[in-house]
């Protein structure tokens, strides 16, 4: 099946599968282009039901290490961006379908790490930020508030400036 690149949910990425089945298809739109880039979120979920993982960690580190054998000849630069963290009680509490646990976002973002630091890709640590700022952070089980989405922001866009070199003065 071809996936409809423009639908929304396709659009999110999903996990590091979708994510690579996404860029293939995307290849001469990532051309000269510096691709910000995540996955990690969506492979985590375990189904609450089979207790099967949705993408197991081996399988996610031959993703992003497809991903980059892609990628990389492609784009004027690759930047990895961390997984943010999962509050395990807040999250499992409101969902039925899937769980998901802290503990393998920072296995999956560790891997992650060990793959870019490899590769020579920069990296921007959303999820240490977002660690750090304490209180009441959530919206929902996962998503942020948008005070605190906008702080993310802002972080994301001076670590990208810090990568790229850009000079605001």
């Amino acid at each position: 099946m071809i996936p409809v690149v423009d639908e929304p949910d396709y659009c999110n990425g999903g996990d590091s599968h979708m994510a690579l089945e996404y860029l293939t298809i995307q290849q001469v739109a990532l051309t000269g282009k510096v691709l910000l880039f995540n996955c990690g979120l969506h492979d985590i979920k375990i189904d609450h039901q089979t207790g099967k993982r949705q993408v197991t960690l081996k399988c996610y580190i031959a993703n992003l290490r497809q991903i980059l054998a892609l990628t990389l000849p492609l784009v004027a630069r690759f930047i990895w961006i961390t997984t943010t963290p999962v509050e395990d009680n807040l999250h499992n509490k409101s969902q039925d379908k899937f769980l998901r646990f802290d503990a393998d976002v920072n296995n999956y973002n560790a891997a992650a790490s060990r793959i870019m630091t490899a590769a020579g890709i920069g990296q921007i640590d959303l999820n240490g930020f977002t660690r750090v700022l304490g209180g009441d952070l959530y919206s929902d089980h996962v998503h942020y508030r948008e005070s605190v989405v906008q702080l993310q922001a802002a972080f994301i866009a001076g670590s990208l400036e810090a990568i790229l070199g850009v000079d605001r003065r």
